[in-house]
């Protein structure tokens, strides 16, 4: 891997750590490669307990097999690989979450019932429909329009 790519590894890695921080992980930071013990692992960041985060920015789509690279351990449970394809020669650029697939229905089983229990499940995925619409950063941006938008069907959020 030439410096360039390398270059563009280490900015995601701080995007999605700086991604982590505005959802409260205060300590997220994208770790050296030096850090034997988190590199072992194979997390490209610290501070996002319990999610154990590889992430991958890449020309070409990138496999989910990195997925694979992280060992979940105690402090760090979830492995969560996050990756990026580079818009290119008319192919969309693309960035998802890969989740093993017990994880993400549990989140989702959580999600019904919390929601259930406090009546507000239907707004809660027009917030989630608007962060996949806008984008994350737009969507955190978005304070006010979050608000606006969840207000016309009766709900009042905040988010600290």
């Amino acid at each position: 891997m030439g410096r360039r790519e390398r270059r563009k590894g280490a900015n995601y890695e701080r995007y999605i750590a700086n991604l982590f921080q505005q959802m409260g992980f205060e300590e997220a930071k994208r770790h050296l490669e030096t850090q034997a013990q988190e590199a072992e692992a194979g997390r490209d960041l610290d501070g996002t307990q319990p999610w154990a985060v590889q992430a991958k920015h890449w020309s070409k789509t990138p496999s989910i097999s990195a997925l694979l690279q992280i060992k979940p351990d105690e402090e760090y449970p979830l492995p969560v690989a996050i990756l990026k394809r580079t818009q290119s020669k008319g192919i969309p650029g693309m960035e998802v979450a890969v989740l093993p697939l017990p994880v993400f229905l549990a989140m989702i089983d959580i999600i019904e019932n919390a929601l259930a229990y406090r009546g507000v499940d239907q707004h809660v995925y027009k917030a989630l429909k608007l962060a996949y619409e806008v984008g994350f950063d737009a969507y955190m941006a978005d304070e006010e329009g979050l608000q606006d938008a969840l207000h016309e069907e009766g709900y009042n959020a905040h988010r600290d």
